[in-house]
């Protein structure tokens, strides 16, 4: 699965709310919020 970072300006923390944004291919938002605290290892099945 094809994985790429995007570091867009602020209106994208307007658009969702939270500044850090996991969006699936399908375009569904996978997950949102302020901190990735872990996120990414549980989302890996770490």
């Amino acid at each position: 699965m094809p994985f790429a970072v995007v570091r867009p300006g602020p209106a994208i923390t307007v658009l969702y709310e939270d500044p850090l944004v996991l969006v699936r291919p399908d375009h569904h938002v996978a997950w949102r919020g302020d901190r990735w605290d872990g996120f990414l290892a549980r989302a890996a099945g770490w």
